[in-house]
């Protein structure tokens, strides 16, 4: 899911739960499986969730 992004800086932190519930109103696919203390990484063509603490990606959608 992060193949092609090594190089890349990305631009984001951590979420808290005030953040994550108004994206979740704006974008309830994208942000369904994540929570609070989750990671959001904007690269130029991805916008990834990452769970640092189970090391997992939540989810990771394309950006068009």
């Amino acid at each position: 899911e992060l193949q092609g992004l090594q190089a890349q800086q990305p631009i984001g932190g951590q979420l808290d739960k005030a953040s994550l519930d108004t994206l979740k109103q704006q974008f309830p696919n994208v942000y369904a499986n994540a929570k609070a203390g989750d990671f959001l990484l904007r690269y130029k063509t991805r916008l990834v969730i990452y769970d640092y603490n189970q090391d997992i990606v939540v989810n990771a959608v394309n950006l068009g």
